[in-house]
Protein backbone atom coordinates (compact mmCIF):
# COMPACT_ATOMS: atom_id res chain seq x y z
CA UNK A 1 0.00 0.00 0.00
CA UNK A 2 1.47 2.90 -1.21
CA UNK A 3 1.83 6.50 1.42
CA UNK A 4 3.88 9.30 2.36
CA UNK A 5 5.15 11.22 5.26
CA UNK A 6 3.31 14.68 5.90
CA UNK A 7 6.44 17.07 5.81
CA UNK A 8 4.45 20.05 7.50
CA UNK A 9 5.78 20.40 11.36
CA UNK A 10 2.29 20.48 13.23
CA UNK A 11 -0.79 21.38 11.71
CA UNK A 12 -4.59 21.19 12.87
CA UNK A 13 -7.16 20.31 9.97
CA UNK A 14 -11.23 19.44 9.82
CA UNK A 15 -11.27 15.80 8.99
CA UNK A 16 -13.67 12.79 9.03
CA UNK A 17 -12.73 10.73 12.26
CA UNK A 18 -14.51 7.96 13.71
CA UNK A 19 -15.42 7.02 17.22
CA UNK A 20 -16.84 4.12 18.77
CA UNK A 21 -20.39 3.72 20.68
CA UNK A 22 -20.28 -0.15 21.42
CA UNK A 23 -17.31 -2.02 21.66
CA UNK A 24 -17.12 -6.64 22.15
CA UNK A 25 -14.10 -8.04 22.29
CA UNK A 26 -13.96 -11.68 21.79
CA UNK A 27 -13.84 -14.09 24.75
CA UNK A 28 -10.45 -15.34 24.03
CA UNK A 29 -7.42 -14.02 22.05
CA UNK A 30 -6.57 -16.21 18.34
CA UNK A 31 -3.36 -15.97 16.83
CA UNK A 32 -2.19 -13.79 19.66
CA UNK A 33 -4.51 -10.85 19.35
CA UNK A 34 -7.94 -10.26 20.95
CA UNK A 35 -10.58 -9.65 18.07
CA UNK A 36 -13.14 -6.81 18.80
CA UNK A 37 -16.34 -6.06 16.67
CA UNK A 38 -17.21 -1.99 17.03
CA UNK A 39 -19.93 0.06 15.90
CA UNK A 40 -19.42 3.66 16.12
CA UNK A 41 -19.70 6.87 13.30
CA UNK A 42 -17.83 9.24 11.30
CA UNK A 43 -18.11 12.96 12.15
CA UNK A 44 -16.36 16.19 11.40
CA UNK A 45 -13.82 17.33 13.52
CA UNK A 46 -10.23 18.92 13.86
CA UNK A 47 -7.58 16.64 14.60
CA UNK A 48 -3.82 17.95 15.17
CA UNK A 49 -0.96 16.37 13.06
CA UNK A 50 3.03 16.31 13.32
CA UNK A 51 5.67 15.86 11.15
CA UNK A 52 5.90 12.05 9.92
CA UNK A 53 1.79 11.51 10.16
CA UNK A 54 1.13 8.93 7.06
CA UNK A 55 -1.03 9.87 4.55
CA UNK A 56 -3.07 6.69 2.45
CA UNK A 57 -4.31 7.94 -0.97
CA UNK A 58 -7.06 6.25 -2.20
CA UNK A 59 -6.04 6.82 -5.81
CA UNK A 60 -3.70 3.82 -5.81
CA UNK A 61 -3.64 0.54 -7.16
CA UNK A 62 -4.25 -1.11 -3.90
CA UNK A 63 -7.02 1.08 -2.48
CA UNK A 64 -9.34 -2.30 -2.06
CA UNK A 65 -6.90 -3.52 0.23
CA UNK A 66 -6.49 0.10 1.91
CA UNK A 67 -9.86 -0.27 2.19
CA UNK A 68 -9.72 -3.20 3.68
CA UNK A 69 -7.74 -2.84 6.37
CA UNK A 70 -8.00 1.08 7.53
CA UNK A 71 -11.78 1.15 7.35
CA UNK A 72 -12.79 0.22 10.79
CA UNK A 73 -15.73 -1.88 10.61
CA UNK A 74 -14.68 -4.02 7.84
CA UNK A 75 -14.13 -7.71 9.17
CA UNK A 76 -10.68 -7.75 8.85
CA UNK A 77 -9.63 -4.44 9.27
CA UNK A 78 -6.40 -3.49 11.50
CA UNK A 79 -9.22 -2.37 14.63
CA UNK A 80 -10.77 -5.17 14.34
CA UNK A 81 -7.90 -7.60 14.39
CA UNK A 82 -6.58 -5.59 18.12
CA UNK A 83 -4.08 -3.70 16.39
CA UNK A 84 -5.72 -0.47 18.28
CA UNK A 85 -7.15 -1.51 21.18
CA UNK A 86 -5.32 0.98 23.31
CA UNK A 87 -7.94 3.64 21.67
CA UNK A 88 -10.68 1.61 24.11
CA UNK A 89 -8.57 2.14 27.54
CA UNK A 90 -9.25 5.08 29.63
CA UNK A 91 -6.36 6.84 30.57
CA UNK A 92 -7.76 9.28 32.97
CA UNK A 93 -10.40 9.02 34.82
CA UNK A 94 -12.28 10.71 38.06
CA UNK A 95 -13.21 8.99 41.57
CA UNK A 96 -16.65 8.86 41.90
CA UNK A 97 -16.49 11.52 44.99
CA UNK A 98 -14.51 13.86 42.91
CA UNK A 99 -17.24 13.60 39.96
CA UNK A 100 -19.76 14.19 42.17
CA UNK A 101 -18.37 17.50 42.98
CA UNK A 102 -17.63 17.73 39.08
CA UNK A 103 -21.31 17.27 38.24
CA UNK A 104 -22.95 19.39 40.73
CA UNK A 105 -20.30 23.12 39.60
CA UNK A 106 -21.55 22.01 36.41
CA UNK A 107 -24.86 21.58 36.96
CA UNK A 108 -24.97 25.21 39.00
CA UNK A 109 -23.17 26.95 36.44
CA UNK A 110 -24.39 26.08 33.43
CA UNK A 111 -28.62 25.78 32.43
CA UNK A 112 -28.05 24.36 29.15
CA UNK A 113 -26.22 21.59 30.23
CA UNK A 114 -28.82 20.81 33.29
CA UNK A 115 -31.67 21.08 30.60
CA UNK A 116 -29.78 18.51 28.79
CA UNK A 117 -28.86 16.20 31.81
CA UNK A 118 -32.30 16.58 32.70
CA UNK A 119 -33.95 15.73 29.33
CA UNK A 120 -31.51 12.37 28.78
CA UNK A 121 -32.98 11.24 32.83
CA UNK A 122 -36.44 11.39 30.83
CA UNK A 123 -35.85 9.77 27.62
CA UNK A 124 -32.95 7.36 28.21
CA UNK A 125 -34.17 4.90 30.88
CA UNK A 126 -30.63 2.89 30.66
CA UNK A 127 -29.13 6.51 31.34
CA UNK A 128 -31.20 7.50 34.18
CA UNK A 129 -30.65 3.92 36.11
CA UNK A 130 -26.78 4.07 35.82
CA UNK A 131 -24.85 6.09 38.33
CA UNK A 132 -21.83 5.47 36.31
CA UNK A 133 -23.04 6.74 33.01
CA UNK A 134 -24.63 9.76 34.57
CA UNK A 135 -21.16 10.49 35.99
CA UNK A 136 -19.49 9.97 32.72
CA UNK A 137 -21.87 12.17 31.38
CA UNK A 138 -20.38 15.11 33.32
CA UNK A 139 -16.68 13.89 33.30
CA UNK A 140 -16.76 13.93 29.21
CA UNK A 141 -17.87 17.85 30.00
CA UNK A 142 -14.68 18.36 31.75
CA UNK A 143 -11.45 19.77 30.46
CA UNK A 144 -9.68 16.54 32.08
CA UNK A 145 -11.25 14.09 29.52
CA UNK A 146 -9.12 12.28 27.14
CA UNK A 147 -10.27 13.22 23.92
CA UNK A 148 -8.61 10.52 22.25
CA UNK A 149 -10.91 7.66 24.26
CA UNK A 150 -12.87 5.46 21.62
CA UNK A 151 -11.28 7.43 18.86
CA UNK A 152 -9.38 5.98 15.70
CA UNK A 153 -6.09 7.35 14.87
CA UNK A 154 -7.04 6.91 11.45
CA UNK A 155 -8.73 9.94 9.62
CA UNK A 156 -10.29 10.74 6.44
CA UNK A 157 -9.85 14.09 4.70
CA UNK A 158 -11.47 15.59 0.96
CA UNK A 159 -7.97 16.76 0.17
CA UNK A 160 -4.21 15.89 -0.22
CA UNK A 161 -2.31 17.10 3.19
CA UNK A 162 0.87 19.49 2.35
Amino acid sequence: IRYTRLRAAEYTRNVQAWRALEVKFDEKSFENHWRVVAKGQWQSEQQHFRAGSLFVPIAQANARLAMAILEPEAPDSLLSWGYFNQMFEKKEYMEDYVAEDVAREQLASNPALKAEFEQRLVSDAAFAKSPSARLEFFARRHPSWDQRYMLYPIFRVDQVPQ
